[in-house]
């Protein structure tokens, strides 16, 4: 049911760009006990012994492009961690939210933060804050119906190009809402302005 509700959320935030075939294994048992992984404290060497194991079970890890481990207790004081770029999560929190978090960081993305000026500003003097963004799948909620801000969607190419294009001089201009379940390819849903 989990693993619906995430191919569900990708499905409709990638505007049908992306999907997940998911294949649950039967229950692996590691050859150590919990108490040893907690202290050992490395997420790798559970990673090796449930990769051994599954092996033993005739499944094989190469035939997959990505992989949860998902368990309670053992390594880790996080509700999940995933490789950012590559294949790799560890799931101590058995929440749809949660887990789209971490596969967002095995797409390449990083956590949605906050510029925090103490509510003087948007812009100015502040502070980074880490996880920042409520209203974001990569920031603070881990609400299974929160969204990408346009920014991870364009740079997924999620919103394409013509979508979003570069601003180079000034006007009026129409946005669409980019959190819907569909894109109109001659609508502009986001706005690029370089940097100077």
């Amino acid at each position: 049911t989990m693993l619906d509700t995430v191919n569900g959320w990708f499905t409709e935030n990638s505007y049908g760009r992306v999907h997940f075939l998911s294949t649950v294994t039967p229950l692996i048992v590691l050859p150590r006990s919990e108490t040893w992984y907690r202290e050992v404290g490395d997420t790798f060497r559970l990673r090796d012994d449930a990769f051994a194991a599954a092996e033993g079970m005739g499944i094989d890890p190469d035939q997959f492009d990505l992989y949860v481990l998902a368990y309670t207790g053992g390594p880790g004081r996080f509700r999940g961690l995933g490789n950012i770029g590559g294949a790799g999560i560890w799931l101590r929190s058995q929440t749809a939210g949660v887990l789209i978090h971490e596969l967002d960081h095995n797409l390449g993305l990083v956590h949605s933060n906050l510029w925090d000026t103490g509510g003087t500003s948007v812009v100015g003097s502040g502070s980074n804050l880490e996880y920042g963004n409520p209203f974001d799948a990569m920031g603070s909620g881990t609400d299974s119906n929160l969204p990408f801000n346009a920014v991870w969607k364009r740079s997924l190419d999620w919103l394409p190009r013509e979508t979003a294009p570069e601003i180079t001089a000034s006007g009026t201009y129409q946005l669409r809402a980019f959190d819907g379940a569909s894109l109109d390819p001659s609508q502009r849903y986001a706005l690029r302005v370089r940097k100077d």
